[in-house]
């Protein structure tokens, strides 16, 4: 899934992109739980996060939290340490989770 550019995900000046938003991350695990998206978009989709030990300007370390969540628990999923069922609800909680920080 090619990143999109939005305010919240614009150069920082500082040569890097600023992460998603809480309302793009919450659209985007909505989009492959709800299976209009396919595990390997939302796997590249999570990896595209751009970590940086400080972070950015307009970074919101929650919705950071939220996507190493998702990273770790399908990470797990692969390995075969958790179900399916349990990484969905995982999934769930994280997006739910993104969706109440978009709101503020």
């Amino acid at each position: 899934m090619e990143r999109r550019k939005h305010p919240e995900n614009t150069d920082t000046g500082a040569g890097r992109i600023a992460g998603y938003s809480a309302a793009e991350a919450s659209h985007v695990f909505e989009e492959f739980l709800e299976e209009r998206l396919s595990y390997e978009a939302f796997w590249q989709w999570l990896q595209g996060y751009p970590y940086t030990p400080e972070g950015a300007p307009g970074d919101d370390p929650d919705i950071e939290d939220e996507i190493n969540r998702a990273i770790l628990a399908l990470r797990a999923f692969q390995a075969g340490a958790r179900s399916w069922p349990e990484v969905h609800r995982e999934l769930m909680d994280s997006r739910q989770r993104l969706t109440g920080l978009a709101r503020f």
